[in-house]
């Protein structure tokens, strides 16, 4: 298990907007403010599957209006509720919506099914490029067998209403390419309109497809997230 915190300069933003506004923010010239909604309804879903990366839970849920896979902490009460078996509500709220059961609650903070997400969201007209395309930088934060994390500036991913995209997780498969893609510090980040795979990080022409992207948590210890 390998584990190291990058700072990269961070999006100041407000409490909250309305209750439901999830925000974008860069200083690149000319990049236009990027807002979105949580697009999906609230409603009763069953824990498939929980998984523990780092300081993040992978959780699977399904319900008769939602399969989706989310991101939520790794904390105590999010393990407890997300138990797979469980039955939970799943509340529209915030960035990534909210998980209820026996009065407590656990907020999702990021998203493993980015093609869902782009697919929900309001469709853009007018030009420019097809398949629209930004440099990610980045550092590696954490890698287990199956993923890795990269922490940086990944700012097309507001384009799924991802807040403080310059400071995001993006989750990738730790396989021979993105492997040697996490051992730089930058790359091409591509949104994909449509297909499985809404983005794509490039090294050449290698494709290492991003499968999702969490807010940063700072553990301060990396003993907390022990391998697995």
């Amino acid at each position: 298990m390998e584990l190291g915190l990058h700072r990269f300069g961070r999006c100041l933003l407000p409490a909250s907007l309305l209750g439901a506004l999830a925000l974008g923010c860069g200083t690149t010239a000319g990049q236009t403010l990027e807002v979105g909604l949580n697009p999906f309804a609230s409603t009763d879903v069953q824990v498939v599957a929980t998984e523990p990366h780092g300081p993040y839970l992978f959780t699977h849920v399904k319900g008769p209006q939602l399969d989706l896979r989310f991101i939520v902490p790794r904390t105590a009460p999010c393990g407890r509720l997300l138990e797979p078996g469980a039955s939970l509500r799943y509340d529209k709220a915030g960035n990534f919506g909210t998980f209820v059961g026996d009065g407590v609650g656990c907020d999702a903070i990021g998203t493993l099914s980015l093609a869902d997400w782009r697919d929900r969201q309001p469709r853009r007209g007018g030009g420019g490029s097809p398949v629209p395309r930004s440099t990610a930088l980045y550092g590696l934060d954490y890698r287990d067998a199956q993923y890795l994390l990269l922490r940086g500036r990944f700012l097309l991913a507001t384009r799924v209403g991802v807040p403080r995209a310059q400071d995001v997780v993006a989750v990738v498969p730790n396989d021979e390419t993105c492997s040697a893609l996490a051992s730089s510090t930058q790359a091409s980040l591509e949104f994909r309109p449509a297909g499985p795979n809404a983005f794509v990080l490039l090294a050449g022409n290698a494709p290492c497809p991003v499968e999702g992207f969490a807010l940063p948590m700072d553990s301060g210890d990396p003993r907390l997230y022990p391998e697995p």
